[in-house]
């Protein structure tokens, strides 16, 4: 929704939604909590273990069809999807191709993949999922 709003091609009433309060954007945010599987020594040492160190096992959570309110010809069932799955560890992975050059690469990617995941890299193989009501346009419940 809010790229809609930040390209100019939503029907968002003036004065009626913030272009810019992406910290709203509950339709657009996953929380994932991530276990390193290179955490595991016994299992990053074996003899093919270095695959580990670019996965994680985790438990994520995300809505979608709540707030912003979703535009018109968008409009749809809100949810939410609490999951368990599998997701790709940059982390690990910027680790890996910076180890042992390119010491201040590696620190910032190490940084910033500790707080963000890059888009598309996580894959559910359990989810439970509920529906929720509309939110009415004028954010009356």
């Amino acid at each position: 929704m809010y790229i809609r709003k930040l390209d100019g091609t939503s029907p968002c009433p003036v004065g009626g939604c913030s272009r810019w309060n992406v910290a709203e954007d509950y339709s657009g945010q996953t929380y994932l909590v991530a276990m390193h599987l290179g955490g595991i020594h016994r299992l990053r040492d074996m003899k093919y273990g270095v695959w580990s160190r670019f996965v994680d096992v985790a438990i994520g959570f995300d809505t979608r069809g709540y707030k912003p309110t979703p535009d018109a010809d968008l409009m749809q069932t809100p949810h939410q999807h609490l999951f368990l799955g599998v997701s790709l560890n940059a982390q690990g992975v910027f680790d890996y191709l910076f180890e042992g050059r390119a010491p201040r690469t590696r620190k910032i990617t190490h940084g910033a993949f500790e707080v963000f995941n890059l888009p598309f890299t996580s894959q559910p193989l359990a989810t439970y999922s509920t529906t929720g009501r509309n939110i009415p346009p004028d954010g009356a419940l």
